[in-house]
């Protein structure tokens, strides 16, 4: 079983797993961007599953272990378990590397957050 202290999407994404793979759930990092894909696709979590398997474009930019595709079950567990606070924690991080970088004021950021924390944070 999976240390109480681990985050829930760990904790998800190993308990689906056998128990010969326990120690190796999906990345944090790998969590978001299936995340991202499936938001900015439009993706159902078995239509993302499908891409992730089939597309070796998809498998790069979600960054994957190797010969490790998750399946729906598993990608809806993790990425259904991120929390408003850490997509408010990426907007923010992002932000400041934009205004870092001279490409973005925030302005229109700070709008889009407000207006997506009145809508639904599902995915």
């Amino acid at each position: 079983m999976a240390s109480p202290g681990w985050p829930a999407w760990r904790r998800g994404t190993c308990a689906a797993r056998g128990a010969r793979d326990r120690a190796r759930g999906l990345p944090a990092e790998s969590v978001l961007r299936c995340a991202l894909l499936k938001q900015q696709r439009q993706l159902s979590y078995e239509e993302l599953a499908f891409h992730l398997e089939d597309s070796a474009s998809f498998r790069a930019f979600a960054r994957l272990p190797l010969a490790w595709s998750p399946k729906k079950s598993v990608l809806h567990q993790t990425i259904g378990a991120l929390r408003a606070e850490t997509w408010g924690a990426v907007n923010q991080a992002l932000l400041v590397s934009a205004k870092q970088d001279r490409l973005e004021s925030g302005a229109a950021v700070r709008l889009a957050m407000r207006t997506a924390a009145v809508g639904s944070t599902a995915l």
